[in-house]
């Protein structure tokens, strides 16, 4: 699937708590975000994606003006992530992995623990 659709970015730094959460209901799909410990919040609906066959979710380390190792605040963990289908049941995830090249940083990775926690390792 070669289309994406992205909200508002709002602010974060080091240690700020974020919260998230992808509903669909009447064939849309609301998704919001929110900077708990900044209180910033954006939203976005889509009515473009089938609810079993292309649906995507990311867990992303994005920025602007990212040149070094230093302009990344360090190890960024996900967890408590919950997915159910529409019927509330729990939904088998298939963790893939990819780091964009170029970006200017080393030592990037991954860890998933588990369907609910991942951590993105930087080199810092």
């Amino acid at each position: 699937m070669s289309d994406y659709y992205r909200s508002d970015p709002i602010d974060v730094v080091e240690n700020d708590e974020i919260w998230g959460q992808m509903v669909r209901s009447n064939n849309t799909w609301r998704i919001y975000l929110s900077n708990y410990t900044g209180l910033e919040a954006t939203s976005l609906q889509s009515w473009e994606c089938d609810e079993q066959n292309d649906l995507m979710i990311f867990c992303a380390l994005e920025g602007y003006n990212i040149d070094s190792d230093d302009d990344v605040p360090g190890d960024i963990t996900f967890y408590d992530m919950i997915f159910k289908d529409s019927s509330n049941g729990d939904i088998d995830i298939t963790w893939d992995t990819y780091i964009a090249q170029g970006t200017g940083l080393t030592g990037l990775g991954v860890t998933v623990y588990s369907d609910s926690s991942a951590k993105l390792n930087t080199a810092n």
